[in-house]
């Protein structure tokens, strides 16, 4: 019997143990709302800020954040912006380690948006290349997301361009030089291009070399991933010669970049099935969810044309023999 005590004295207190453990994790972080709002006042007080809008966030379920967003004065100097990230780094220290940190910089022609704490060197190098960029491109938005809190890559997103495809590519590889980023642009009167950099410039001159005089003008979207090719997007505004016109893509693009790449596409047409339209071609590979309900059962999924099509075109173009 004393045995069983002893035991379960000693069940009960490693229970207790871990009770309070538990609550001393849930024990509430200082409340820093207030030092939020006086670091905000400092950056409003800045010369060449317009105007500053803060958010704090400190609470179990929506958790840490400490944000700010700053509207520059037109002309202001790079002096004057990378003075807020610096300054910004100084008020905030070591109170607000543990916290999601972002700084939003609106300037004329363009937005940079830094998840982390601020490198105010590599902030000022990136200020003069997109400047030179934003009167080259005159694209909205121009948004540059650098992620200094993980190792992700960092996020350059723009409209539409006023010059060809050739011009853009150069001008992001002089700003972004070896540093990871993914690009997404629209040429003038082109596709939209997802573009992951490094991009070396002999896998652009090989593509582009094979996108002249054009790009197919059935193509929606050109995925660059690993210096190659990775996925091309076909919206088809017609059923008219879909396996033709699909069969152009593929050559015009194969000829640009190694495989294997994929191909996806849809068609516009009167669809009342609610079955698509298109469906994949994994060109030079086999690169299938061959476990999907997708492949095993297309007829649940697609309508007989898109799989007819598909089966042309896999036939021709794929490795699954």
């Amino acid at each position: 019997m004393e045995r069983r005590s002893s035991r379960g004295t000693v069940s009960i207190a490693f229970v207790l143990a871990i009770v309070l453990l538990g609550l001393v994790g849930c024990v509430p972080r200082p409340d820093l709302s207030d030092r939020g709002e006086e670091i905000a006042d400092v950056l409003r007080g800045m010369p060449g800020v317009d105007e500053v809008v803060h958010h704090y966030q400190n609470g179990f379920d929506a958790g840490l954040v400490l944000s700010h967003q700053v509207r520059m004065a037109a002309g202001a100097s790079d002096d004057e912006v990378v003075g807020v990230a610096s300054t910004l780094n100084s008020e905030v220290g070591l109170e607000f380690d543990d916290y999601n940190r972002e700084l939003r910089l609106l300037l004329t022609g363009f937005t940079i948006d830094i998840r982390g704490v601020p490198d105010v060197g590599a902030l000022r190098q990136r200020l003069a290349g997109m400047k030179r960029l934003s009167w080259t491109l005159h694209a909205e938005p121009f948004t540059w997301e650098v992620r200094n809190d993980d190792d992700s890559e960092g996020i350059l997103t723009i409209g539409e361009t006023n010059g060809p495809a050739d011009e853009a590519l150069t001008a992001f590889t002089d700003l972004i030089g070896s540093e990871p980023t993914r690009v997404s642009f629209s040429p003038h009167h082109g596709p939209r291009w997802d573009v992951s950099f490094p991009y070396s410039v002999q896998a652009q001159n090989r593509l582009l070399a094979a996108l002249r005089p054009g790009v197919p003008e059935d193509v929606d979207t050109i995925e660059i991933r690993d210096d190659r090719v990775n996925r091309v997007s076909v919206d088809l505004d017609s059923a008219t010669d879909v396996t033709t016109r699909l069969m152009i893509v593929i050559d015009t693009i194969s000829g640009g970049t190694s495989s294997p790449w994929t191909l996806r596409w849809s068609v516009a047409t009167p669809n009342p099935s609610h079955l698509a339209t298109g469906a994949t071609v994994s060109v030079g590979g086999c690169d299938y969810a061959h476990d999907s309900e997708y492949e095993r059962e297309p007829a649940k999924h697609f309508t007989q044309d898109a799989i007819s099509v598909r089966d042309r075109l896999r036939a021709k173009y794929d490795t699954c023999g």
